[in-house]
């Protein structure tokens, strides 16, 4: 019988090792026990946030085609030692809690999971129905460097407003339109303007606004608060 080589035998230990490395562990107060689990997303196509949030989003949209508007769960590349297909699994629960939530997973080598509102709803538009607050979980599977098996459980709230864009009395008529004014700096019906830490605030007498960086200073992008 051929006897493997040394070097196969150190390449084979090496693989083992980083396999059954531990990770490190936070021996903090545990954020479940503190109040504090912060799952991360990412939302696209709904408002201008194209950052990464933790344990909390907000998605601001007009009644009508959802389009390319999407959820993103966020997970650690290294989420690959567990047993499970897929060490990452998320739900997504309804405003209406006798709905029974959308669940998924992010398959180990992936780093997040793109999920659009069409998918989730099983629609093409968002109506005023959907407006309220979507919580998700999610879990990650891991292993420490004694083998044994633990799970992080981590939450958040989707924050999701529906305007409308018309509204009209309840014979149909005397209609009139609405449009949001977060990328209208020069709009003519604001009737307050100042400036206060850095950006420039706006506010109209009917409760529409615009907020914005003002040139140099470090704040979020134009018109995305």
């Amino acid at each position: 019988m051929k006897k493997p080589s040394l070097i196969l035998i150190i390449l084979l230990s090496l693989s083992q090792s980083q396999c059954t490395k531990g990770i490190i562990i936070d021996s903090a107060l545990a954020a479940n026990l503190a109040g504090d689990k912060t799952a991360l997303i990412r939302l696209s196509g709904c408002g201008p946030q194209p950052f990464v949030s933790e344990g909390f989003s907000y998605c601001r949209v007009a009644e009508g085609p959802m389009n390319d508007a999407a959820i993103e769960l966020i997970a650690p590349p290294q989420a690959t030692n567990c047993d499970e297909t897929a060490c990452v699994s998320f739900k997504i629960y309804f405003p209406d809690t006798a709905q029974a939530p959308y669940e998924d997973v992010i398959q180990k080598g992936q780093v997040s999971k793109k999920i659009t509102w069409k998918q989730l709803t099983g629609r093409e538009n968002f109506t005023a129905g959907d407006r309220g607050w979507w919580p998700y979980t999610y879990s990650i599977s891991w292993k420490d460097g004694q083998g044994m098996a633990h799970k992080t459980v981590s939450e958040g709230e989707i924050r999701l407003r529906v305007y409308r864009t018309l509204q009209c009395d309840n014979s149909g008529a005397a209609c009139k339109s609405y449009s949001p004014l977060r990328n209208a700096p020069n709009a003519k019906e604001y009737a307050w303007s100042w400036v206060a830490d850095g950006q420039e605030i706006k506010m109209t007498t009917s409760g529409r606004t615009y907020v914005a960086p003002i040139a140099g200073s470090n704040q979020y992008p134009e018109g995305t608060r």
